[in-house]
């Protein structure tokens, strides 16, 4: 533990989550989300994925997918809006992991993708 930082909040029913987003040179973008509760205490994964694009300071969402799963375990890979040259993008997840009647929700981001001409780097957010 380093002083001076606080304890990451550690989930109930959840063990882990994983977030990407993959963008083709065409401008294809693919999401992945994996989800891992705990078995004989999650019983129910819902995931939202919002594929969001950067205009000036706001991040908009341009499209999105959703999932139901009653497990403990939950993986979804969502073809979405095809996004063009010149903005940043990433994922954002907003999950609902249920045990019983009870639930937690966890926002979670992929990386964000410069997603830019080779040529003009002239409106890109570092």
């Amino acid at each position: 533990m380093v002083p001076g930082y606080e304890k990451t909040s550690r989930w109930s029913y959840t063990n882990s989550v994983h977030a990407a987003l993959t963008l083709s040179s065409s401008g294809s973008a693919t999401a992945t989300t994996s989800v891992d509760g705990y078995q004989n205490i999650t019983t129910k994964i819902i995931v939202y994925t919002y594929l969001q694009k950067l205009v000036g300071n706001e991040w908009t969402n341009v499209d999105s997918a959703s999932h139901t799963a009653y497990s403990w375990h939950a993986a979804y890979e969502d073809s979405l809006t095809s996004v063009p040259w010149g903005h940043d993008y990433r994922t954002r997840n907003s999950i609902y992991v249920y045990s019983g009647n009870s639930y937690e929700n966890i926002v979670f981001y992929s990386n964000i993708h410069h997603y830019h001409s080779t040529s003009d780097h002239s409106n890109c957010v570092n």
